[in-house]
């Protein structure tokens, strides 16, 4: 072989590898897989080509990488509130697909371990904290956590109470009941 196609062999080598050196695991069928997948997910810099924070931080650096001067001026100009709620269906949205929080991924273990658990409250966190962080106020990870998981709570006590009570039955402890 001339040393143009050396060449060309050689590049399509290096890119084939490359294409395939960080290859995603197959979709889980057990729970060792889903397992598996996950541990392998939260080691990920990259997923499927996209980068993944590793903290909150970090997430604040690669949001504000991918905004422009004029969104982020704009975003900081709103209410904390509206902000978060205004943008959960747009950048929070965003944040829980690239990112892969529902799937797992470093930054979901992170928030995880700091004790935010749902991908949604994960995106909401990173929001707000983001919103704060460039007005300059303290974000205060853990006042956020603390709102989040009462929100939480009231949601899940909402749904109980409207869930129809499909049978009542009083089970005695026989522990407790006399014997003739």
């Amino acid at each position: 072989m001339n040393g143009k196609k050396v060449r060309l062999v050689y590049f399509f080598a290096i890119l084939t590898f490359s294409l395939f050196a960080q290859e995603e695991p197959t979709p889980a069928s057990s729970a060792a897989d889903i397992k598996r997948n996950y541990e392998w997910r939260i080691q990920q810099s990259k997923i499927s080509g996209q980068y993944i924070p590793k903290d909150i931080f970090d997430a604040f650096n690669e949001l504000n990488r991918l905004t422009d001067a004029e969104s982020r001026q704009k975003f900081m100009s709103m209410a904390e509130n509206d902000a978060a709620r205004k943008l959960y269906f747009s950048l929070g949205r965003w944040i829980t697909t690239n990112w892969g929080l529902y799937e797992g991924s470093r930054l979901g273990h992170y928030l995880r371990e700091a004790g935010v658990s749902f991908p949604e409250d994960q995106a909401m966190a990173i929001i707000v904290c983001w919103h704060r962080s460039l007005n300059k106020k303290d974000i205060n990870f853990k006042q956020v956590k603390e709102i989040l998981a009462a929100r939480r709570k009231k949601e899940r006590e909402e749904r109980l109470k409207k869930m129809p009570v499909i049978k009542e039955e009083v089970i005695k402890n026989p522990a407790t009941v006399k014997k003739n």
